[in-house]
């Protein structure tokens, strides 16, 4: 009999523990239909669960069906417990991933089907509440084509058969097991042998952690949710922390905890999801062992990335102790995490030193100097090396690989990185304004805003840090009308940087246990080596020099050599093949007045160019967001008319890009205003990705900026190396630009009424 595995994922409320009830009632695996309201379910057996009406707890049942033996898994649709949820995708043949019509798809629901795509799990969509209030079947079918993928179909009305083949696979379990048992709901059965492709509970394991792989079977990749917000546990005065903290660790068979112990201050840190797991843990701590905790208000969880390559080198040379270790640190994009790699050839340093300090550079949580946040989005790559014949041990490379990647942050341009949430809120047209400025006073971005003239809806990001109480907020604004979602979108550049580096306090020097500097030896004694003055000391050369040999140890990435500058010529191609012939900028009256003295020659300088992020600007300038609330098209044509006079009177190339992915049906428009260049980007294009390749093709210029308040745009314009400037920044300029017109017209009319005969 085939054995398949099943989950069943949703958003939270979306009638999943509904279907799961219905499947097994229609399989006849349980008599009676079971309610969520009624706190009946037949898979939802926690007393938690049954008390709050949601699913918590991953539960599975069985049923037969057709000579199929089927495992169903009811997971949670709550965000707070995604964690619980993911982990069950390593053992799903299918899965059922629940939308509801009233609702559609949600941001939640784009970051399940992610995470299906990302596993390789073939999925069937189940749209419920059909017999509620909906848009109907064909606009719900499009809007799954176009909110998770084109190749969305519907079932009924598809005239063939649909097939699947299951891949089931043997694993192997090391531990000794004293006992199996195949669960049904809060029901199981003891057996002797389970096969393939079934799911089971094995007792008698002692040194297990979820995610592991058993036998022949690979850990299950990191999961791709995770807690951004850490809580201190506040305890009653009698608790000894230290004491409690060992009965707490019995709680971390749940992968979605994570305890700390912070020695400094003695107290034990969680890492949570929300509020909901918040409760969740108070309760399981209060029943388990009989403490009453409290949590404080938490504080968010930051990272650390860097903004352009750099070299890290570490020397450490105790009398009778010898490594030397360098390593090249280059940013990726975001969301990849820390990826090791060697260049590094085995005439240099033999490959089982090279093998050896990349263990150790995966073993540890590297801490970046901004505020000792952990580093990531980071390839580290071991470029060069050096061992002493006979004085060099294993601890000597961990040493100076250590100091090595710590020597290379401190030289480094930081970039302080903050979770963000994707959100979508609606709520009606007449409050957008309000949404609207309480999303720019919190940093979020978002796309232009769509309406039907009664409900108005707002989609974007905002980092978690401002948007955790938000729900409550926009419920009382609008009085219970507004519906807001949001998922975990991930660490993007922090909105208000300098501020939390200034609160963290963090000296990065003081941090003996991460430090950056190096041990050299002279005269039979080692001495220490301040991180700057390292590369002064180091035995080997630096892997970034440009004018190294070809029989030098490690050779030099191309990418450290190459004329990043571009020619005046090529740069005007671009733009010719972008936008067509250029035409000369007027104003030349005021041109004509600045005359240089005759006897100096002064070098032409540069064309520059300026790309303007057209909404950022429309909703970050209040003359035009208040525009904007009435009437989006006079905002978008006001814009266009002072970046008109600013680019004329600036003399720059100004490409203005206005955002139109989500107009279906888009082709995408380039066209010349006056002095400017409007872009209107095609469907399924952000203005984003617009900006970043158009940067990509002339950003190597230094004349070039872009402007916006988008921290990744503002990422990808670091990146391309381009300057930057913020909306506030330009509205100063824009300002100015315009004083100084007022001045030149009215000198121009003062003269015309001197020359008039009186």
């Amino acid at each position: 009999m085939k054995q398949l595995v099943i989950g069943v994922l949703a958003h939270v409320d979306a009638g999943k523990t509904t279907l799961s009830e219905a499947l097994l009632y229609t399989a006849g695996a349980i008599p009676t239909l079971g309610r969520v309201d009624h706190r009946d379910a037949y898979l939802d057996t926690h007393d938690l669960e049954r008390a709050r009406g949601i699913t918590i707890f991953s539960k599975q049942a069985l049923f037969r069906t057709e000579g199929m033996a089927v495992t169903l898994l009811d997971t949670p649709g709550h965000v707070d417990f995604s964690t619980e949820m993911e982990r069950t995708l390593q053992v799903l043949d299918y899965a059922i991933l629940v939308i509801s019509a009233t609702d559609g798809v949600q941001a939640h629901t784009e970051t399940l089907w992610r995470l299906l795509r990302r596993n390789h799990i073939p999925t069937f969509l189940f749209v419920t509440k059909m017999d509620l209030p909906n848009p109907g079947r064909e606009p719900l079918l499009a809007s799954l084509q176009k909110g998770l993928d084109e190749g969305c179909l519907d079932f009924t009305t598809q005239d063939q058969t649909w097939a699947e083949a299951v891949a089931l696979r043997e694993e192997g379990v090391e531990e000794k097991v004293t006992q199996l048992r195949l669960y049904s709901g809060a029901k199981f059965q003891t057996v002797d042998t389970v096969s393939p492709g079934q799911v089971c509970a094995a007792l008698g394991l002692t040194q297990t952690y979820p995610g592991q792989g058993l036998g022949a079977a690979t850990p299950a990749p990191p999961p791709l949710l995770e807690p951004v917000v850490t809580y201190r546990l506040l305890l009653p005065e009698e608790v000894d922390p230290k004491v409690l903290l060992p009965k707490l660790r019995q709680l971390e068979e749940d992968p979605q905890l994570h305890l700390v112990w912070d020695q400094a201050h003695q107290e034990i840190h969680a890492r949570l999801m929300g509020q909901v797991q918040i409760e969740v843990l108070q309760r399981l701590i209060q029943d388990r062992f009989g403490v009453a905790v409290g949590v404080d208000q938490g504080r968010i969880l930051y990272k650390e990335t860097i903004a352009a390559p750099v070299e890290g080198v570490g020397h450490y040379e105790p009398l009778r102790h010898y490594a030397e270790v360098h390593l090249l640190l280059e940013p990726l994009p975001q969301g990849s995490g820390l990826v090791l790699a060697t260049r590094c050839s085995e005439d240099v340093l033999a490959g089982h030193w090279q093998r050896l300090i990349l263990t150790h550079l995966a073993e540890r949580t590297h801490r970046g100097v901004l505020t000792g946040a952990p580093i990531t989005d980071l390839k580290i790559t071991l470029m060069s090396g050096r061992a002493h014949p006979k004085h060099t041990e294993g601890g000597d490379f961990r040493q100076a690989t250590y100091r090595a990647v710590r020597q290379g942050l401190m030289g480094a341009q930081s970039v302080l990185l903050e979770p963000w949430y994707e959100f979508t809120l609606t709520l009606p047209a007449d409050q957008l304004g309000r949404a609207i400025s309480d999303l720019q006073t919190m940093g979020g971005t978002f796309a232009s805003p769509e309406s039907d003239g009664e409900w108005a809806t707002l989609t974007g990001t905002a980092p978690v840090s401002e948007m955790k109480d938000y729900p409550l907020t926009v419920a009382a604004y609008t009085r219970g009308r507004g519906k807001f979602s949001c998922s975990l979108h991930g660490y993007a550049p922090c909105h208000n940087q300098k501020q939390v580096v200034a609160a963290a306090g963090y000296d990065p020097e003081r941090d003996l246990e991460h430090t950056p500097d190096s041990v050299f030896c002279a005269h039979g004694g080692g001495f220490t080596v301040k991180w700057d003055q390292v590369p002064q000391y180091m035995h080997l050369e630096s892997c970034l020099t440009p004018d190294r040999k070809a029989e030098d140890p490690a050779p030099v990435p191309r990418v450290f050599t190459r004329n990043l500058d571009i020619d005046e010529k090529e740069l005007e191609a671009i733009f010719q093949r972008t936008f067509g012939p250029q035409r000369r900028r007027e104003y030349q009256f005021l041109a004509q007045e600045r005359r240089p003295a005759p006897e100096v020659t002064i070098a032409p300088p540069k064309q520059q160019y300026l790309i303007v992020d057209g909404y950022n600007m429309i909703f970050a300038w209040d003359a035009l967001k208040d525009l904007a609330r009435e009437n989006l098209d006079a905002a978008r044509q006001r814009l266009m008319d002072i970046l008109s006079n600013y680019a004329g009177y600036k003399g720059c190339r100004l490409v203005l890009v206005f955002d139109g992915y989500k107009v279906k049906g888009n082709p995408g428009t380039t066209t010349d205003y006056h002095h400017i260049h409007v872009v209107y980007t095609r469907q399924d294009e952000t203005g984003d990705l617009y900006i970043e390749r158009l940067l990509e093709q002339i950003g190597k210029n230094y004349a070039v900026r872009v402007a916006t308040s988008d921290g990744l745009i503002q990422l990808s314009a670091l990146r391309a190396g381009v300057l930057r400037l913020s909306a506030q920044e330009l509205w100063r300029e824009v300002e100015w630009v315009g004083r100084q017109i007022d001045q030149a017209v009215a000198e121009l009319n003062r003269r015309g009424n001197l020359s008039r005969p009186t």
